[in-house]
């Protein structure tokens, strides 16, 4: 069992915003890459998989659908702002190519268990709120470009010690 550190999706959740966040950031110690949100451009990849199932057998009817749909969707997730990344990290593109293959047949077949699989691979590759922040990557305006929120009189609000004051006692 694991002990100690901290562990995936732990805590709340990072705010760009958040004094904290701030603070980790410029420390160094938290970096966030930025996607383009416009996606990325041009060709996707050919796509990894082979067309025969796993014994070598030609494809039935609805595997026959299953690779048009699965290449659709390999397409479809190549125009995506995380496609930017998986770009350079051509170790990603098999699960990417996996994925695909799982949606297709999960949309084929409605299997429970397929459907799940392809949860966990969008969080893995990042298509996800909780799979962005895993993998480190931002979409749109940079983290350290988002304006902290002002409290009422302008001022930025403090730490913890900041809000804190002695008050008399009657």
């Amino acid at each position: 069992m694991a002990r100690g550190g901290a562990r995936n999706r732990s805590g709340p959740a990072l705010s760009p915003t958040s004094n904290r966040t701030r603070n980790r950031l410029d420390r160094g110690q938290l970096q966030f890459r930025q996607l383009p949100p416009e996606g990325r451009d041009g060709r996707a990849p050919n796509f990894p998989l082979p067309k025969l199932t796993s014994t070598g057998e030609p494809l039935s009817d609805g595997d026959e659908y299953v690779t048009k749909r699965e290449r659709q969707i390999w397409r479809q997730y190549w125009k995506t702002p995380q496609a930017v990344a998986w770009e350079e990290e051509p170790w990603r593109w098999l699960i990417v190519a996996q994925m695909c293959r799982c949606e297709a047949r999960a949309e084929y077949s409605g299997n429970a268990a397929l459907i799940g699989q392809v949860h966990r691979y969008h969080d893995q590759l990042g298509l996800t709120p909780a799979g962005m922040r895993e993998n480190g990557w931002v979409i749109g305006e940079a983290v350290e470009d988002v304006e902290a929120p002002r409290v009422a009189g302008g001022a930025s609000p403090g730490g913890a010690r900041a809000r804190l004051r002695a008050v008399a006692s009657e």
